[in-house]
């Protein structure tokens, strides 16, 4: 199993392995539910994460009331260490790390292209549980634009 975690950046979203059905294919909330009913996408989102406790459109509450699966926040603690979790993202990954997929592949994740403050204790979080997934034996992936994978190395 492989999992493909799918965000709100338009630059690598529409590069998910929608198609590749070895592929669980995971989504983020309202956006991807609209992407979802509005695109022609080969088959839709196996999971779609909200880890917000908003009210939405009446289609989507809706949807998220007939669809919703309680998340377990207390089990991801312990794997969570003092990072704790900053965003959606590193929640998914830590799910996913627990079913222990060979490989996790993250698109629609372009946090360098829009500057926010929200993204600099995200960023770090992120890296975070992907250097576990990855001193677990799980392959992460993301397309080369996004600039999670980038990193600088001290004395240069």
């Amino acid at each position: 199993m492989k999992i493909a975690i799918v965000g709100h950046g338009l630059l690598t979203r529409d590069q998910a392995p929608f198609e590749d059905l070895e592929w669980q294919v995971w989504g983020l909330s309202l956006r991807e539910f609209q992407f979802q009913q509005e695109y022609d996408v080969a088959r839709p989102f196996d999971v779609l994460w909200e880890c917000h406790n908003y009210k939405w459109e009446p289609d989507y509450n809706s949807f998220m009331k007939r669809n919703k699966v309680r998340f377990p926040r207390n089990n991801y603690r312990k794997l969570a260490g003092p990072e704790g979790f900053k965003s959606s993202l590193a929640y998914m990954i830590a799910e996913a790390i627990l079913l222990m997929p060979a490989e996790i592949a993250l698109y629609g994740f372009d946090c360098s292209v829009i500057k926010r403050e929200e993204y600099n204790d995200q960023i770090p979080n992120i890296k975070y549980f992907m250097g576990l997934a990855t001193g677990k034996g799980i392959k992460v992936s993301a397309p080369e634009i996004c600039k999670l994978f980038e990193t600088s190395t001290y004395g240069k």
